[in-house]
């Protein structure tokens, strides 16, 4: 583990609860990290390390994983898990992202 690396972590708040997210780097384009499902973003905690030196990373839990907030429906369409993560975007204000 790169200890010269501080990954913060953090909540946004969206229209359909919390999402949690984990997030280092200060320079370059930011770059949004998406983990497995099921999962979480504490599995690409390396993953963010690697890259947190070129570039802003931000690797949310999707909703339902980790400490985010799970979407109203039993088994979300994929269509409404991205609009969760358009919306996480939205709220972190990133306009864009390289993924």
């Amino acid at each position: 583990m790169n200890t010269q690396i501080r990954i913060r972590r953090g909540f946004a708040d969206l229209a359909q609860g919390q999402v949690h997210y984990r997030a280092a780097g200060t320079k370059g384009a930011p770059l949004l990290i998406l983990h497995a499902s099921p999962g979480s973003s504490r599995q690409q905690v390396r993953l963010i390390e690697d890259f947190a030196g070129e570039a802003m990373v931000f690797a949310p839990d999707t909703p339902g994983n980790g400490d985010s907030d799970a979407l109203c429906a039993e088994e979300p369409e994929i269509t409404a898990l991205a609009a969760a993560m358009v919306d996480y975007l939205d709220a972190m204000r990133l306009e864009r992202v390289r993924l």
